[in-house]
């Protein structure tokens, strides 16, 4: 029973304590965003709030970061990147992009079109912008409410306020549409009538048939530009079908990944853990050299270029960077790591310097404690458990289904004889691995 009491004290210690620095992690909410910095005891910023995820490490502090993209042609030639900013939409005429003051429209060589900054941009089929200036939510999804303002290519307000809420649509106070998006504008319902907005901001007065005839044609449209369809195959791997006929485009066996938005002549995919682009005839776009999934429509090819995490000193100075997929915490000098191989996660161990100190080949990688980490592979549909050594060497084989961390020169441990079994048997062991009280 004193074994348990520690092993429950030190899952205790690790999930509900941190040392302490003297500083606090603060966050600040930008629209529907929310950034994660760091102060001092007198409030002095330290670290600038532009992360997503800021936490305490046992040397340190581990931050995740914003993407940040960079555009290509469809020729693999860099056309844009942006400093301190991430694009987030990028099409013939309009840019936008996103920094910690919010969304804002650049013109192709990356000047800011205006001063304005906005909680959210959002393109809309097939011409026009949506900004949501203001983003009220609740925790009940029928109180969230919206206002904002309808942009043309560029960057110009043609209609400058527009408001609705989910109360109103959920508790059908009206009995006709706000406005719709359509293939040739904007169809603006009011209470004098229905008008067609183009994106040169004209407005023109149309007939319900009129609408009705709009809608019908966009419809007809999305249905002829969604032709073909991504799905994972029985192996693990990914190909592109017909919707339609089901028909193969892209077979089974070549990519972990694909990256499809149905209508597209190209496609992103990911081989050997790396990302890249080829056109529906599998003709090679951009090699796989990328460690972040891209995005690909017909007029670019979008590129995250920042890594995941950065990892900070006591002192704020950043150690080192990475593009791992998931980072644990430190624990006596070594973090675990995952990343994305084929249709899992593997895991591994780095040091404060970034270095990979254990290869990602685990299934699962826990928290080092009395110089050994639980570490699990999974064999014969179940994961079994063993203990490394922080030089990646095995010292206890994988053979407890339970196993958790060592303190005081003893693991509680858990073993059945067989998948099927029921019943299983748990005991203390030694760091040989051998049985002890």
């Amino acid at each position: 029973m004193k074994h348990l009491a520690v092993i429950f004290s030190f899952i205790f210690v690790m999930f509900f304590c941190s040392s302490s620095y003297g500083d606090e992690i603060f966050s600040e909410r930008r629209g529907i965003h929310t950034y994660y910095g760091i102060k001092n005891s007198s409030g002095k910023i330290l670290l600038e709030p532009v992360y997503k995820f800021l936490e305490k490490q046992e040397n340190g502090y581990l931050a995740r970061l914003y993407p940040k993209y960079s555009i290509y042609d469809l020729d693999g030639k860099k056309l844009l990147e942006l400093p301190d900013s991430s694009i987030e939409f990028f099409s013939e005429n309009m840019i936008i992009a996103k920094n910690i003051k919010g969304y804002f429209f650049v013109d192709k060589k990356g000047k800011q079109l205006s001063k304005n900054y906005y909680d959210y941009l959002s393109p809309v089929f097939p011409w026009g912008l949506f900004a949501t200036n203001t983003y009220d939510r609740s925790d009940d999804l029928i109180y969230q409410s919206f206002e904002g303002k309808i942009f043309n290519g560029r960057g110009e307000e043609v209609i400058p306020k527009i408001s609705f809420s989910t109360e109103q649509a959920f508790s059908q106070k009206f009995d006709k549409k706000l406005f719709s998006f359509e293939q040739d504008g904007i169809i603006w319902y009011e209470s004098d009538g229905i008008y067609l907005i183009k994106s040169d901001g004209k407005k023109k007065k149309i007939s319900k048939d009129e609408a009705d005839e709009l809608e019908q044609l966009t419809d007809k449209t999305l249905e002829k530009m969604y032709k073909y369809l991504a799905c994972m195959c029985e192996d693990g791997t990914w190909r592109i079908e017909t919707l339609a006929s089901h028909k193969e485009v892209v077979p089974c066996g070549k990519y972990e990944k694909i990256w499809y938005n149905g209508f597209s002549k190209y496609f992103a995919y990911k081989k050997n853990n790396l990302w890249g682009v080829k056109d529906i005839e599998e003709k090679e776009i951009l090699p796989p050299v990328f460690k972040e999934q891209i995005v690909v429509y017909d007029d670019y090819i979008k590129v995250n270029t920042e890594a995941n995490f950065v990892y900070f000193d006591k002192n704020l100075k950043p150690v080192f960077s990475s593009n791992a997929e998931f980072m644990g915490d430190f624990s006596e000098g070594l973090v675990s790591a995952g990343i994305i191989s084929g249709n899992k996660m593997l895991y591994g161990y780095m040091n404060e310097q970034g270095q990979m100190v254990v290869d990602f080949k685990y299934d699962y990688a826990g928290d080092f404690s009395d110089g050994l980490a639980v570490v699990g592979k999974r064999e014969n549909r179940q994961c079994l458990f063993g203990f490394i050594d922080k030089k990646g060497s095995q010292v206890i084989d994988f053979r407890y289904n339970k196993a958790f961390p060592f303190s005081q020169g003893k693991a509680y441990v858990c073993i059945k004889h067989s998948e099927n079994d029921k019943s299983e048997r748990c005991f203390y062991i030694d760091k040989t691995g051998t049985e002890v009280k």
